[in-house]
């Protein structure tokens, strides 16, 4: 998903049910979280920038200057309450009584001085080139960069058909949706230090060692946070990321979930929470799905508060936990969700050097 695609997608999606908005800026990469006022005064102003004729704002402007002094500053002084109401009141509905920041999964973040970075799964796509013309674009999750399709094609041929490195990235379509879901808690939870979003394409493992790490994304997009998150994991998670094998039990969760445009039926996807301590007191939460289903799903999961106190349970902050969900689909959409395993892991002692295995 192209960046003016993304845009697109988050412009049509309806607000939370405080009137948010998730909005990404013309000429920016950074998510900002607007109120229906802010979107109302901002379409207010861009109507009034809008090439209108002289003789139409003439008018506008005589009516505006003739106004009387005490209507101007009767406004004045209604404006000043309704600012002073809505401040009393969204304000400690927003950041103290928000329940959700409490929970286990959060509230790591409330209280702490490092910085957070919001690390959102894209993927490389190349491209199939058929008649001099690229035809199709394709993603492959063994393929996550032009240096892995120079490898790539050295040891296969994709059946006669000719590919070129595209050099592009993008989204599935699942991420607006969820992100549209996690910012308002994501967000209350950093408070004034807001969280830094770039894709995984572009993270560097320095910053497990920097930033409080929370990804978002299909668990096929984790690229080098994959290795971190299931080294002391209970679960081993397949190469191609569309399988999740249970050690303990040797169980085997894969996804059946199919293109929704030629198949309506109950199928089922899978998604993964967890969240574990980082090497300098840091912390490090995952909130991934198997599909697009599967990513929704979860992500309306950890911005529950019910959910929320089901996953984390009798957990503490401190502690190291993770989760699996099974997640009923019915086309596109996820229907349903249940909780398969929830359990405490030694994730986060994988940075002890002097630990054996």
């Amino acid at each position: 998903m192209s960046i003016h695609r993304l845009r697109k997608k988050l412009e049509n999606l309806p607000p939370n049910r405080e009137g948010e908005h998730l909005v990404l800026p013309r000429g920016e990469y950074r998510l900002q979280l607007r109120s229906d006022v802010d979107v109302d005064a901002a379409g207010l102003a861009a109507d009034a920038s809008v090439g209108k004729t002289d003789d139409a704002e003439t008018p506008r402007r005589q009516t505006r200057y003739n106004m009387p002094a005490r209507s101007i500053l009767a406004i004045c002084v209604l404006g000043i309450i309704v600012l002073a109401v809505l401040m009393a009141w969204f304000w400690p509905l927003n950041l103290t009584r928000d329940a959700r920041l409490a929970s286990a999964f959060w509230k790591p973040l409330t209280h702490s001085a490092i910085p957070t970075a919001l690390i959102v799964g894209d993927r490389y796509a190349f491209g199939e080139v058929e008649n001099g013309r690229v035809v199709r674009q394709v993603v492959d999750p063994l393929v996550t960069s032009s240096e892995d399709l120079d490898r790539y094609l050295l040891n296969h041929k994709r059946d006669g058909a000719q590919v070129v490195d595209l050099n592009q990235f993008d989204l599935p379509a699942a991420m607006a949706p969820a992100l549209v879901s996690i910012m308002p808690v994501l967000n209350r939870a950093t408070g004034d230090a807001k969280a830094r979003a770039i894709t995984s394409s572009r993270f560097t493992t320095d910053m497990l060692k920097t930033h409080n790490i929370v990804y978002i994304g299909l668990l096929s997009d984790l690229r080098d946070l994959r290795e971190p998150i299931f080294d002391r994991s209970g679960f081993a998670l397949m190469p191609t990321g569309d399988a999740i094998v249970d050690r303990r039990s040797g169980r085997r969760f894969e996804a059946n979930w199919a293109d929704p445009s030629k198949e309506r039926m109950l199928r089922r996807d899978y998604a993964y929470v967890a969240s574990f301590p980082g090497p300098f007191g840091n912390r490090i939460l995952v909130i991934a799905g198997m599909n697009d289903p599967g990513l929704v799903e979860v992500a309306q999961i950890v911005s529950r508060q019910a959910d929320l106190a089901i996953l984390t349970g009798k957990a503490s902050e401190k502690s190291a936990f993770e989760a699996l969900y099974e997640i009923r689909t019915f086309g596109p959409s996820g229907v349903a969700n249940r909780l398969i395993i929830m359990r405490p892991t030694q994730a986060g002692r994988q940075w002890d050097a002097t630990l054996q295995r």
